[in-house]
């Protein structure tokens, strides 16, 4: 027996699936016609809703599958973003130029997973180096040192560490949440609540797009870095010198890492980037994760170094140098190595970033570290806080004496306060009208029948009538 609507119609016995796919309504001939032919209402009834869809959706589909993602994209896709001849999203491959901004789709994940995301910083000078490539010599001297730095701090017996519940869970498979909390407990050293720890840690805050090194004008940009951990220096911990803090806030627009104006503490010249990835996580996301992280804390320092260089320029023309680059080096400069972790419970990928010919960032990889071994484990304990002592001690003192030298010659190109004023008082001695003026006439004895006005002397403008009489006031009635 047919159902009856509220009116008392009679509902069509049409499946909801079959209905919307032939676009019942619509008032289209042809899908009509369609409905027309479905048959005897048995036949509808027992169609599947899948078949059915993959039926009269479109011709040109023949599988459930292809028909869906094909129905899914269409219903997110950006007809901006798209050229005129693309209907849907295409490879990944095709959609990749604009990957920025796909990721700010709702539903759709952004290529930082696949091989378009390494394209995309490519285009934007960011590049991956193969690991057996040499690495400059000043950063695999970094590294090396590094490497090479002792530590009185107790480490985990290789007892303890396989009878640690927590690692054998992570071993077997774990959330990133879960990777996270125990290797930034056991591992990645936090700050002291001592005064002069220099160290600051930000956790998962996008750094600021200013310090991002895009490239500009056609090239697409790629997503704001937001690392699970970065390390860097709070200003105010790092740099309690005055004159310090003074030549940084001139500088705040390229050395603050994240849009915190208002905070007390700004986070400054970071250089160390931790992602995290669970089981469900892919390695190689995270990897290229650190691959813009860490060329974002290199572009930070390389502006300190640009300062120094165009400094050193200008006292190279001031003493009768050539004003270009070539052999101007300047007398002090940071190193601005950077480095990076690609983790999740397992494994462990600890990369090395620099710029190069003053235009090209790249990464490579140092070394690797199965977690599931305690050697492996402990090494890999002992480089990170190796790297973070390091940006503790050598690295900070680096910034401190090109700070130092920008306040010295800032100080050399503006003259001293009380410079100014015994050059003032050198002015006024040799002024020729200050010299010109007549001694003031003595003060008249009474009854002498003078003005009052000729007790004054004439105006340094030379006006005035000679002989004392001047302008004189009318005299009183």
């Amino acid at each position: 027996m047919d159902r009856k609507d509220a009116d008392g119609y009679a509902i069509p016995r049409i499946p909801v699936s079959r209905a919307r796919a032939d676009g019942v309504g619509t008032g289209s001939p042809r899908k009509r016609k369609a409905v027309d032919d479905l048959g005897p209402e048995t036949t509808a009834e027992s169609s599947s809703p899948v078949s059915t869809l993959t039926e009269y959706t479109t011709d040109s589909l023949s599988s459930p599958v292809s028909t869906l993602t094909e129905f899914t994209f269409e219903s997110v896709s950006a007809p901006s973003l798209s050229s005129p001849s693309e209907s849907t999203l295409g490879s990944m491959s095709e959609a990749s130029e604009y990957a920025p901004s796909l990721s700010s789709l709702s539903g759709l994940r952004t290529t930082v997973d696949d091989d378009s995301c390494r394209t995309l910083l490519a285009r934007n000078n960011i590049h991956m180096r193969y690991s057996r490539l040499p690495k400059p010599a000043y950063v695999e001297d970094v590294v090396v040192r590094i490497r090479d730095m002792q530590r009185a701090s107790p480490e985990p017996s290789d007892e303890a560490l396989v009878k640690n519940k927590c690692l054998r869970e992570l071993f077997e498979g774990s959330h990133e949440s879960q990777v996270e909390l125990h290797y930034m407990y056991n591992v990645f050293p936090m700050p002291s609540d001592a005064d002069d720890d220099a160290i600051g840690v930000r956790a998962r805050l996008p750094m600021c797009r200013r310090v991002v090194p895009f490239v500009g004008g056609d090239v697409p940009k790629f997503p704001v870095p937001t690392p699970d951990l970065l390390y860097g220096y709070n200003c105010e911990d790092a740099f309690p010198d005055t004159a310090h803090q003074r030549q940084l806030r001139t500088m705040y627009d390229e050395v603050i890492a994240y849009n915190d104006y208002s905070v007390s503490n700004p986070f400054v010249f970071p250089f160390f980037v931790i992602e995290f990835k669970g089981v469900a996580g892919n390695i190689r996301v995270a990897s290229n994760q650190c691959l813009r992280g860490a060329a974002t804390c290199v572009s930070i320092a390389e502006t300190l170094n640009r300062r120094l260089l165009t400094h050193a320029q200008e006292h190279s023309v001031s003493t009768g140098g050539t004003d270009g680059t070539d052999g101007v080096t300047p007398a002090a400069s940071i190193d601005s190595t950077a480095f990076s972790v690609a983790m999740d419970g397992q494994d462990a990928r600890l990369y090395v970033s620099w710029k190069q010919d003053e235009r090209n960032y790249y990464m490579t990889n140092v070394d690797c570290y199965a977690l599931r071994r305690p050697d492996e484990y402990k090494r890999f304990r002992r480089m990170v806080r190796n790297i973070v002592d390091w940006g503790r001690s050598d690295r900070l003192k680096a910034i401190h004496r090109g700070l130092d030298q920008l306040l010295e010659e800032a100080q050399q190109r503006t003259p001293a306060p009380d410079t100014d004023a015994e050059a003032e008082a050198e002015a006024a001695a040799m002024d020729p009208m200050a010299m010109s003026m007549p001694e003031p006439m003595p003060e008249p004895t009474p009854g002498a029948g003078s003005s009052k006005a000729s007790r004054h002397h004439s105006p340094p403008s030379g006006k005035g009538s000679s002989g004392g009489g001047g302008r004189s006031k009318k005299p009183r009635a």
